[in-house]
């Protein structure tokens, strides 16, 4: 995650799902965010044009507001979007909590060789461990890379740019103890989108969450993009619900279609 993309739609979606899950079930949020480094040479996570069109703020009237306000102030002031102005701002529930620690090991660590890519793995390692401690007593859990999810075989966490991802290992983690982890994905170009939904959520199925059940939500608007999100089964129908009523209704029209997935008999 990176704060130059702070009031993007990509933010109004999330959020709009967080706020959403986190009234109906009545459970504190917890908020991962893989901080990494701006990347000044892209041009992406510049999508605010939506903050102009008022018909998005049907969704979430109160979170549109909230976060016009924020880049409103932003724009105005000349000055950087920043971590700590959005967690004031509450655009989630009171009594969110948040993990923000830079997840970039290269720039303390640089180097391909043994020792310095052992120190990258060891302190990407205790990040973790530092995130699930400082969330511990929240049932709900959002992890927020850059660009989605990936496997350590493939693209293991010694790499310079493993912060922009989560991988799989660390949803387990993560979901260990608590009811529901909720992760975001960018797609890529290996597959069609529905195809890549239905790899990840099956992988996330057998290596994170076995015995429970993943749900998988597409984001519609400008560039698409994956939620999943894990659940025990102590609440798989209590989530099934929220599904329904946050995909056929509350978001429906501009940005959410529900996929991969079936209601339990």
């Amino acid at each position: 995650m990176q704060s130059k993309y702070f009031c993007d739609i990509g933010d109004y979606g999330k959020f709009g799902l967080l706020r959403s899950l986190g009234k109906s079930l009545g459970k504190r949020i917890g908020v991962v965010w893989y901080r990494f480094p701006d990347e000044e040479q892209s041009t992406d996570g510049s999508r605010i044009e939506y903050l102009s069109q008022p018909d998005y703020g049907d969704c979430d009237p109160e979170l549109f507001k909230k976060l016009k306000d924020l880049y409103d102030n932003w724009h105005r002031k000349g000055t950087r979007p920043t971590f700590e102005a959005v967690q004031r701002a509450n655009v989630l529930p009171a009594g969110t909590r948040y993990y923000a620690s830079e997840c970039d090991f290269w720039t303390a660590h640089p180097g391909n060789s043994k020792q310095q890519k052992d120190n990258r793995e060891n302190a990407r390692k205790q990040w973790i461990s530092d995130a699930c401690s400082r969330l511990a007593d929240c049932p709900i859990v959002f992890l927020d890379p850059d660009n989605g999810l990936k496997d350590c075989a493939a693209y293991p966490l010694s790499r310079k740019k493993a912060g922009k991802y989560a991988y799989f290992t660390e949803v387990r983690a993560f979901l260990e103890g608590r009811d529901i982890c909720a992760v975001i994905h960018h797609f890529d170009r290996s597959a069609d989108h529905l195809t890549q939904m239905e790899t990840l959520r099956t992988k996330l199925e057998n290596e994170a969450n076995p015995g429970g059940k993943v749900f998988a939500l597409r984001f519609n608007a400008y560039n698409p993009r994956a939620f999943f999100i894990l659940c025990r089964q102590s609440v798989q129908k209590q989530t099934e619900d929220w599904m329904d009523q946050f995909s056929y209704e509350l978001f429906s029209s501009l940005f959410f279609s529900s996929l991969c997935w079936h209601k339990s008999t």
